[in-house]
């Protein structure tokens, strides 16, 4: 069995800006721009207390994000700009459902990430506030676990015959960006999850994965000791044990993060998989 920490949002290696955590503690994860005609960020469907997501994105990115060209006093409105709506929830469906391709599926893939593996999503997040009408960006930055997925059904999309396999088990993710007409990535895969999906999650400093208590960057982490384990851990090998904790740095971009439960011993394996549990409770 496999859990992934898995890095999505509008992070800084695609342009980026940090996703939003509202006053309340609701989370909005930013989907990172694309060129493609699959989907825009004018027809994202979220509202905070009702302001369209549209209206907050043009503020906070002063109009790298456009708000779908409806003028007011905070408007630095930009072109219409695509994005790669992913991972997705498909409503016909009631199941959540993601993407990988390239570098990032040739990992999983190698690493056998399949049936009942549980994928952590996690991304750059920032704290904002309303002064004036406006948001704008306040506080640290962070990572954060915002959803999650455990695995029903994954298919490989490399050839014409696989992606006819997954549209006749699942009609309905026909319209995921992964499926759609012109994607020329491989390797190719999809990610569909149970039914009904994982909820997405309100902040909590629980599931953030950076360290708040020594904060140096949001790139490290401080997790429960159970998960000092570098031999079973993909890219992840800075560990540094501190009490009932391990410090975790690494540098660069990392996307995919695999710990294979099959390595680590049963009592801490026990320890893991009670602490994922909580998390998404």
């Amino acid at each position: 069995m496999n859990i992934i920490f898995s890095r999505k949002g509008f992070d800084a290696r695609a342009g980026g800006f940090p996703s939003l955590i509202f006053p309340d503690g609701s989370l909005f994860s930013i989907p990172i721009p694309s060129s493609s005609n699959h989907c825009y960020y004018s027809s994202l469907v979220f509202n905070y207390k009702g302001q369209p997501i549209q209206e907050i994105l043009n503020q906070v990115t002063n109009g790298k994000i456009n708000n779908d060209g409806k003028k007011s006093d905070c408007d630095y409105t930009m072109p219409i700009q695509g994005c790669h709506h992913d991972p997705m929830y498909i409503p016909a469906l009631n199941r959540l459902v993601l993407g990988q391709a390239g570098g990032a599926e040739s990992h999983l893939r190698n690493k056998g990430v399949n049936k009942d593996d549980i994928f952590l999503f996690y991304g750059w997040f920032k704290e904002i506030k309303q002064a004036n009408g406006c948001w704008s960006y306040n506080g640290r930055d962070i990572h954060l676990i915002w959803s999650s997925m455990t695995v029903e059904s994954w298919f490989n999309l490399d050839t014409p015959s696989g992606i006819k396999n997954a549209l006749m088990c699942f009609p309905e993710i026909n319209v995921h960006p992964h499926l759609a007409s012109g994607w020329d990535f491989s390797p190719n895969g999809i990610y569909v999850s149970g039914q009904p999906p994982d909820k997405l999650l309100p902040y909590s400093t629980d599931r953030c994965l950076t360290d708040l208590r020594k904060y140096g960057g949001r790139s490290k982490w401080r997790l429960p000791i159970c998960f000092n384990q570098p031999e079973a851990f993909s890219h992840l090998k800075n560990f540094t044990p501190e009490g009932e904790d391990v410090l975790v740095t690494y540098r660069g971009f990392g996307q995919e993060f695999v710990l294979n439960l099959d390595k680590v011993s049963d009592d801490c394996k026990e320890y893991i998989l009670e602490y994922v549990k909580k998390l998404l409770q």
